[in-house]
């Protein structure tokens, strides 16, 4: 058995960067990774940042703390003495592991959660798949999907709030928008044209809902593509 002060169960950035933090306090942590990568989606793709990508939209300077170290942490990969924000998702893994191992951060790739345990509704320890057990006084779960949370019994929510419940504007089903819309029909039914066929697949034909009220749904999932426009760099299409 494993023990330490702070156990952190998921991989994502938000994991790195609170062992990173962790240890910088002189905790002692382990960083456990269900998958064989760290970094979540920074190294799965998800390459372009949402930092000066508009016009209009200028938000660099928001960005502070280890975020900011991050990225300029990616500038030097690319040789550049200031923060990058759009890279490549190997530079991102590398950058990730170079500083966990300056660090001297424990991480465990491959843990698979297999049990919990608890004592007077307190977490002490988790069981892996592989047998390995750690014990820990504070659990952090930086997975994306509350993986930890849910085996641990704690109660979750998702969906939307309605406008109404803390007087807001912004919540819940929005109308229609005309932001980052298709610029060409995409025909959702099975047959063009026919909707009597159906819809493909991942598509929900049911009423949008009455804008500002909640829902009971998840995000959308999406495929995320790095391309490139050098021949060398390439894996073909199959």
């Amino acid at each position: 058995m494993m023990k330490t002060t702070i156990c952190i169960y998921g991989g994502t950035g938000a994991g790195v960067t609170a062992a990173l933090q962790a240890v910088r306090m002189g905790q002692s942590v382990v960083l456990l990774e269900p998958g064989h990568h760290v970094g979540g989606m920074n190294v799965e793709g998800l390459g372009h940042s949402d930092i000066d990508n508009h016009p209009n939209f200028k938000n660099r300077s928001s960005i502070g703390a280890m975020a900011l170290e991050f990225y300029r942490r990616i500038g030097r990969q690319y040789g550049k003495d200031s923060e990058v924000f759009v890279f490549e998702p190997h530079v991102a893994e590398a950058v990730f592991a170079d500083w966990l191992a300056e660090e001297n951060v424990p991480v465990r790739l491959g843990c698979r959660l297999k049990e919990v345990y608890c004592q007077e509704n307190r977490l002490q320890s988790l069981v892996m798949e592989n047998g390995e057990e750690f014990q820990a006084t504070v659990f952090i779960d930086a997975t994306i999907e509350g993986d930890l949370l849910a085996r641990a019994g704690v109660t979750t929510t998702i969906g939307r709030e309605p406008n109404a419940r803390y007087g807001e504007t912004k919540n819940g089903i929005r109308a229609e928008s005309k932001h980052g819309q298709f610029q060409v029909r995409v025909d959702p039914f099975r047959i063009p044209g026919d909707a009597s066929s159906g819809v493909i697949p991942t598509i929900q034909d049911e009423p949008l809902g009455v804008p500002g009220a909640g829902d009971n749904r998840i995000q959308a999932y999406c495929f995320r593509l790095c391309l490139t426009d050098d021949p060398a760099n390439r894996v073909p299409f199959s």
